[in-house]
């Protein structure tokens, strides 16, 4: 892992285009610098460059964390439509529990067969930052 000193006049974007010629890229820096985006940058203080490991770490939690809020937003909305009253009377006739079944749903295993693996393109994003290390 290599770091880069914020002076005075630094910010996210201008750090992303001058490091990775990407200014779209500014969000990982805060992300990776757990930095509130609505704070001011902490000036004599460094902003990490990850090393590979650290970048498929970092990757692989982002994913845990989409694939985490994605499951509780999707049970929530199904608990809204298991409360509709035809909805209900449907799983009466045939001795459905909705409740037990959104409780029981596996949404992680659907996920992570169907979404890409964000730590797979390390090697993308690697080659993009690795000549700054």
């Amino acid at each position: 892992m290599s770091t880069v000193p914020l002076k005075q006049g630094d910010t996210l974007v201008k750090l992303a285009n001058d490091i990775l010629d990407d200014y779209r890229a500014w969000r990982e820096f805060a992300q990776i610098n757990k930095i509130d985006i609505f704070d001011d940058l902490p000036i004599g203080e460094n902003i990490r460059i990850p090393d590979r490991e650290e970048l498929k770490k970092i990757l692989d939690e982002e994913q845990a964390r989409v694939i985490a809020s994605t499951e509780k937003d999707v049970k929530a909305r199904l608990t809204q439509i298991a409360a509709d009253r035809e909805v209900q009377s449907i799983a009466k006739v045939l001795g459905v529990d909705t409740t037990k079944l959104i409780e029981d749903l596996d949404l992680k295993s659907i996920a992570e067969a169907n979404l890409p693996r964000l730590s797979n393109n390390v090697d993308q994003v690697w080659q993009l930052i690795s000549w700054i290390a």
